[in-house]
């Protein structure tokens, strides 16, 4: 009878060896043992990429068995906070950002266990910066506005063939130039032109080039 006993001993100590094997080759693969259950392990091929000028979106592989996923954000020197929970697809979009460093983590959980968060790598920081405004030429602006109507505009006459000074560039200012031809010392009112200090064929083709400016 002692004989029996100890056969059926034996038995039971195998199985509950086995059973304990098995159950440790199962929290290798799908994450730790609680008094719960197995708790699940994090997604892998977690990625967060600037999708718009203020969104990121993050996505992740799919971990079996889960019932859903959390999302934690960090912005700047803060800590990882809870952004979205419950969240059943495999991707997410935070949109509405404002300038700083963003990371994430991805958590999943099965009923009231969940993968620890110091255990999850969060993603490579993402910095999100506001655009400078665009800087448009202002357009050259029209002649002056004033009163009055009608009339002719003229434009104004190249200074240095102006020698008598009545904005326009025509015989009077030729007059004054043949009266200096071949004058030394001169000055532009005498028709130095192009002011090497004598008159002569070079103010004369200037005064052509502009005349009637």
């Amino acid at each position: 009878m002692k004989k029996n006993r100890f056969i059926i001993l034996t038995v039971l100590s195998g199985l509950i060896f086995l059973s304990g094997s098995s159950l440790a080759l199962a929290s290798e693969i799908t994450g730790g043992l609680s008094n719960q259950g197995v708790i699940p392990i994090a997604p892998s091929g977690v990625t967060a990429t600037t999708t718009d000028t203020f969104q990121i979106t993050i996505s992740w592989n799919a971990v079996a068995g889960v019932d859903g996923y959390r999302i934690y954000r960090k912005k700047g020197a803060e800590d990882f906070g809870l952004l979205a929970d419950n969240i059943t697809s495999l991707s997410y979009v935070n949109g509405s950002l404002t300038d700083g460093i963003y990371s994430y983590q991805v958590q999943s959980f099965k009923g009231t266990l969940s993968t620890d968060l110091d255990g999850i790598l969060p993603t490579m920081p993402i910095t999100i910066v506001t655009p400078e405004p665009e800087t448009e030429t202002p357009a050259p602006s029209g002649g002056g506005g004033g009163g009055g109507g009608g009339g002719v505009v003229t434009t104004p006459a190249t200074t240095t063939n102006d020698f008598n000074g009545d904005n326009k560039v025509d015989v009077f200012d030729f007059n004054i130039l043949i009266a200096n031809w071949g004058a030394t010392g001169a000055t532009q009112e005498m028709g130095d032109a192009d002011g090497n200090g004598i008159v002569g064929i070079l103010d004369f083709n200037l005064l052509i080039i502009n005349w009637q400016a």
